[in-house]
Formats: structure tokens, sequence, C-alpha cells
């Protein structure tokens, strides 16, 4: 009568070393993934599990004495897979470098356009305007805008250019000798002002 061997089948090796397999190879990625690496890692590991099923089968039939090696196969190439998909789906759904810098790119230009780049821009507008406001021939009652920002005295005379859409305030004093100018920005609301009392522009 022929007696049957009991032992460790050749599916639970190859589960354990397929499962170490692809441990080896998800643990062990740069951190730029490589595709070809990853795909590698998860077929090894893919084959793990279907070796370890397959074994425990063995050893549920009677031809297999030993369920923790398939187990352990098991175990290691689902850790494997699932680390792999994982680091394979980040790759593809990361932003690109391009992206990134586009990104960054634009958002520098939000900041260069803020209140702050208006500001300046205001400030300088009116303490240009005020070194070229006429004083030999008296300074004028009122000034003119026109929609490009263009500044000029009631005669016609160009004096400046401030910011388009700028709302611009001249207000000189009764007896002529002082007066106010207030520049206000067309997006943000900053202003600038300046007094000639004072000598000095003032920004808000």
């Amino acid at each position: 009568m022929r007696s049957t061997v009991r032992g460790r089948s050749g599916h639970a090796t190859v589960a354990v070393l397929c499962g170490l397999a692809a441990l080896v190879l998800a643990f062990a990625q740069p951190e730029t993934t490589d595709v070809a690496r990853g795909f590698i890692a998860s077929t090894i590991g893919l084959t793990a599990m279907a070796s370890g099923v397959r074994a425990l089968a063995l050893v549920r039939t009677g031809e297999s004495d030993t369920a923790i090696g398939p187990l352990l196969g098991i175990l290691a190439g689902a850790v494997g897979t699932v680390v792999m998909g994982a680091a394979l789906v980040s790759f593809y759904f990361a932003p690109t470098t391009t992206d990134a810098a586009a990104t960054a790119s634009s958002t520098q230009s939000s900041a260069s356009s803020g209140p702050e780049t208006e500001r300046m821009a205001l400030a300088q507008a009116v303490g240009t305007l005020a070194s070229v406001i006429p004083v030999d021939s008296g300074r004028p009652d009122s000034l003119l805008v026109d929609p490009s920002g263009l500044v000029s005295t009631p005669d016609g005379t160009a004096l400046v250019t401030v910011p388009a859409g700028a709302v611009l305030q001249y207000m000189p004093s009764p007896d002529g000798l002082q007066y106010t100018i207030l520049l206000t920005g067309p997006t943000f609301g900053t202003t600038a002002m300046y007094d000639s009392a004072v000598g000095q522009v003032l920004v808000g």
C-alpha cells in the first residue's frame, strides 16, 4: 500500500518568496515612483496571493501540512500590492513640476498686482502731481481727469497721468494758498493723499 508524504508544498514556497519580493520592491521605492518597478511589484504581489490560496487548498486536502507559509505569502503579497497601488495612484495624479510652477507664478502675479502695488502707484502719481501743479500763474481752482487717467487744468494744460479709473479729489483752500489732493485706487480702494501744508504724501 502506497503512503502519501506530507510536507511543505511548492506553492507555499512561491507564495512566501513572491510576497517578500513584493514587500522589498514596494518599500524600497525612491521618492519619485518608478512605474516599471511598481508594475512588477504589484504583479509579484498578486502571484504571491494566488500561490498562497492554492497552497491553502492543498492543506485542506491533506497534500500539505502547514498553513503558515501560505498565509505569510498572502499577507506579504497583499501589503506589497496595496502599497504599490497607492504609490502608482499618487504618481499619476500628483501635480507635475510644470503645474506647480504655473501655480506659483499665478500666485506671485496676484501678489504683485495687489493692494500694495496699487498704493505705491497712487503715491507716485500724487507726488508727481503735487510737483507739477502751477504756482507762478496761480493754482487752479479745479483739476480734470479723463477716462485714461490724464490729469489737466481747466485751461487744458496736461499735468500727469494717474492710474485709469482712480478717483481724484482736488481741494484748494479758500485763499488758494494751500490745497489737498486725494487719490483713491480703482481696484482695492487704497488711497494716497498730499497736503501742501504738510508737504508729504500719506498713503492708506
